[in-house]
């Protein structure tokens, strides 16, 4: 439905005109972090992995069954912005919505944490990462947060792992956490 060109690949303008196709009209700004959230190698455009990962759920089972649904739309000759029923692309732009809320709420925090004179991204990646090797594990971060006194769940702290840790090696470089806490759109 996004990619009308069948690329493998769509930039944040096509994002915004597929979506205000179905009725949906959201900020540039929010599909500008979206894309950057999404986007695995930082060109600017949302592969269909990147894609996957931004939809696809976290949990297996759900998955799974996900993955075995046939796309019935597409093979029939549909006008691409009837490949859903009306409920799945409610579901579907829903989903999109909460994406676009979560990333101008990162994107709010950063911001906040930028303004505080005493904050250096720098020393906060060191005073996670205990053993000095250079990145920060998922341990490590448990650590540092229950220190803090906030006790995620093994779930929530895979998700904030996952965050973080934008190539998937299971441990976060300074150049991903750095990635992650600076800010993505500029002070108008």
């Amino acid at each position: 439905m996004v990619d009308k060109f069948s690329k493998g690949w769509v930039t944040a303008p096509e994002i915004i005109e597929s979506l205000g196709e179905l009725g949906a009209f959201p900020h540039k700004d929010d599909v500008y972090l979206f894309v950057r959230r999404y986007d695995k190698d930082g060109d600017g455009r949302i592969l269909y992995s990147d894609f996957c990962d931004a939809f696809t759920p976290l949990d297996e089972t759900s998955t799974s069954a996900l993955l075995r649904r046939p796309a019935i739309h597409i093979n029939q000759g549909y006008c691409r912005t009837h490949f859903f029923t009306v409920e799945t692309r409610n579901m579907f732009l829903s989903t999109f919505r909460s994406h676009f809320t979560v990333e101008e709420q990162a994107e709010m925090l950063r911001k906040r944490l930028g303004r505080r004179p005493n904050f250096n991204v720098h020393e906060a990646f060191l005073a996670i990462d205990r053993d000095s090797n250079g990145y920060i594990t998922r341990t490590e971060l448990r650590n540092i947060l229950a220190e803090n006194r906030v006790y995620p769940s093994e779930r929530d702290l895979m998700i904030l792992m996952q965050r973080f840790d934008r190539n998937g090696d299971g441990r976060v470089s300074y150049a991903e956490f750095m990635e992650e806490m600076i800010t993505k759109i500029p002070a108008k």
